[in-house]
């Protein structure tokens, strides 16, 4: 997870959250696998929807190398 500085005179260097679908087409995988494994691969609930750190993507996928 990024780390977020206090020094206000620095710009927040803060990668996009990623949707269900964008997380679908990086990994190749459909919608619906997404959603059964939300929990492995740690996403965020921000009301009715999924959002995933990009860090944790990658860090899944170096975990999960050669197993999908």
């Amino acid at each position: 997870m990024t780390t977020l500085s206090t020094d206000v005179t620095q710009p927040l260097a803060v990668e996009p959250l990623l949707t269900v679908d964008e997380v679908a087409a990086v990994l190749r995988m459909s919608k619906d696998w997404v959603y059964r494994h939300r929990r492995e691969l740690k996403a965020l609930k921000l009301g009715r929807e999924l959002r995933f750190e990009p860090a944790d993507l990658r860090a899944w996928m170096s975990r999960n190398a050669g197993r999908l």
